[in-house]
């Protein structure tokens, strides 16, 4: 697994700002907003595995470097993870609103996740083609969209780090 420095992600942001201008400004159609990021606390169940381990080992290890993986482990077992909010919602807004202003005739959604599926609905109740593609399964959103475009994992291979 790749780890990036702070550095590095201050790079990607400002790469991936560049490239959000560099598009709006090719077409001005196109536009771009921005959700918020929060923190979220999170268990590491691999961090509380470790120490379940630890502590039913049948062998006797060297007691620092127990005392090392259990101080680790203890550490790392409560966390917090950045989480992107609000995208969703504006997406969903503007598929409605645009469809309604008769903006468009064919919306193309990445997605999968079922809290689209109204917005979905709404867009094709206002004779809008709406395709829905995406790697995951989302059986909700393809019941209301006008074709579900199944992605294979594989074609993305590089972006996972795979």
């Amino acid at each position: 697994m790749a780890k990036y420095s702070k550095r590095a992600n201050t790079d990607l942001y400002a790469d991936q700002r560049r490239y959000m201008a560099w598009l709006t400004a090719r077409d001005k159609r196109i536009s771009v907003h921005y959700g918020r990021l929060e923190q979220r606390p999170v268990v590491n169940e691999f961090a509380r595995e470790v120490k379940r381990y630890l502590a039913g080992l049948k062998v006797r290890i060297d007691p620092a470097v127990y005392k090392h993986l259990i101080a680790s482990a203890t550490r790392h077992e409560h966390t917090t993870v950045m989480v992107e909010k609000a995208v969703d919602v504006m997406l969903a807004v503007d598929m409605v609103r645009m469809a309604d202003r008769n903006e468009y005739d064919v919306a193309y959604l990445l997605a999968a996740d079922g809290d689209y599926t109204p917005a979905a609905q709404a867009a094709m109740d206002a004779n809008k083609k709406v395709f829905a593609a995406a790697i995951e399964p989302g059986a909700q959103l393809a019941r209301v969209v006008y074709k579900y475009l199944p992605l294979d994992r594989a074609w993305f291979a590089d972006c996972f780090g795979e």
